[in-house]
């Protein structure tokens, strides 16, 4: 099932990053008990984090999240599943991409590296997906069509935060947020 999760905020301590994406990933453990990943960064006066919980499926042993593209520079964390990602994977290799697994994850990120958003309509399946441009200073929110996947997202008191789930976001929140 796997789940993601973010937090983009003004420039923290890094532990402090780590504690809030660990208490979100504590509350989406469920989602994935295999393993756990987590990015933390600083950029221009913000600290961002994404991590995940992942169900192992593809690719049990080299699957793990985050995962990065060549240099570094891309990241990406991912829940879903690509139906097609055998068949773009095929293309990129004929392309002269090389690959370091077998998990639709890193196909993802390639397609992304190559196409920038332009990859997501290559993409036949349902995902959540978080990627994290570090070259390009951007964060990258995408989810399929039908959003069979879940994302949700908030934006409150200079933070934007991100999740598979709601409890993931209210739980870091300041102030619990009034019906709607």
């Amino acid at each position: 099932m796997c789940g993601i999760n973010g937090l983009i905020m003004p420039s923290s301590s890094r532990e402090t990053l780590k504690m809030k994406l660990e208490q979100m990933n504590q509350l989406i453990s469920h989602r994935g008990p295999d393993d756990d990943g987590f990015l933390i960064d600083d950029l221009n006066g913000i600290t961002i984090g994404m991590a995940m919980r992942r169900l192992a499926i593809i690719d049990l042993l080299a699957g793990q999240q985050p995962q990065y593209n060549d240099d570094g520079s891309i990241a990406i964390v991912f829940n879903g599943e690509i139906f097609n990602y055998l068949s773009l994977k095929s293309t990129l290799e004929n392309e002269g991409i090389v690959f370091k697994t077998n998990s639709d994850t890193e196909v993802i990120l390639k397609l992304y590296e190559c196409y920038g958003i332009k990859a997501f309509s290559m993409l036949d399946g349902m995902y959540a997906i978080s990627i994290y441009d570090q070259a390009k200073q951007q964060l990258v929110l995408a989810r399929d069509f039908f959003g069979e996947k879940p994302l949700y997202y908030s934006k409150q008191n200079q933070q934007f935060i991100w999740a598979s789930e709601l409890k993931s976001i209210v739980t870091i929140l300041d102030q619990k947020p009034s019906l709607d």
